[in-house]
């Protein structure tokens, strides 16, 4: 139990920050976080497989519904877009297991798994960096994020950039010096306090803003031929 409420307590701003990697609203990481790990309990058989978010397929779904679609972050279009990419995704995955293709992943050397491990991290920085400026766009490519830190740079919300700093500095430093703290929560609810308290919102500091309580209703994605096509091979390139 003791070990559920840690790891619970770890994953909701994990799982927020995920979500907007992807192109989502906060609460949909919290969604992500919940209902698949409530499947794998009770229809997976092994107790030792790691399960849930990951900044790989984030950044995956991300690139596809900022970059390859078009669609603005948080949109209608891009909530519609992202369990149909986690279908497909799901299906590929299941005719690889038919296949038996997961024998094929010993050919994959270290250099190139590391090398793509590494590019990711760095695409996900430089994707967050405008966020902590402050800035409204945030590119949906390494290059196009790099222009917009430098090209926008004096029009940072500079409050917003020292709260971002310091809490990398904070989660940084501490995760080395006291570990067993989980500073990443520490700092969302110290943020969150100083959010309300001091009212930053009224210093154009962007706040998640109000969570949604409850699910959002079942409905079937209203998607052309073409946004299909796009679900189809994103799909594929998640898996």
């Amino acid at each position: 139990v003791i070990s559920g409420v840690g790891v619970a307590a770890l994953t909701i701003p994990v799982a927020m920050g995920y979500a907007q990697v992807a192109g989502l609203p906060p609460i949909y990481g919290l969604y992500a976080s919940f209902l698949p790990v409530l499947a794998y309990i009770i229809f997976a058989s092994s107790p030792q497989l790691i399960f849930g978010i990951d900044a790989t397929a984030s950044a995956i779904t991300g690139s596809i519904i900022l970059g390859t679609a078009g669609l603005a972050a948080g949109s209608k279009e891009a909530i519609a877009l992202a369990p149909i990419l986690a279908f497909f995704c799901a299906i590929f995955l299941v005719l690889f297991s038919i296949l038996k293709l997961g024998r094929f992943a010993k050919y994959i050397s270290a250099p190139v798994l590391s090398g793509f491990i590494s590019g990711l991290s760095v695409s996900i920085i430089m994707g967050q960096i405008p966020k902590i400026m402050g800035l409204k766009e945030s590119g949906d490519s390494f290059f196009s994020s790099l222009g917009i830190i430098f090209g926008q740079f004096f029009q940072s919300n500079w409050i917003s950039f020292a709260m971002g700093v310091v809490t990398v500095i904070i989660v940084i430093t501490c995760k080395k010096v006291i570990p067993k703290i989980p500073m990443s929560l520490v700092v969302l609810v110290l943020g969150t306090m100083a959010a309300y308290f001091f009212k930053l919102d009224q210093y154009n500091v962007d706040i998640v803003g109000k969570i949604p309580v409850g699910f959002p209703s079942l409905a079937l994605p209203d998607f052309g031929a073409s946004s299909w096509a796009l679900a189809i091979g994103g799909g594929l390139v998640c898996a």
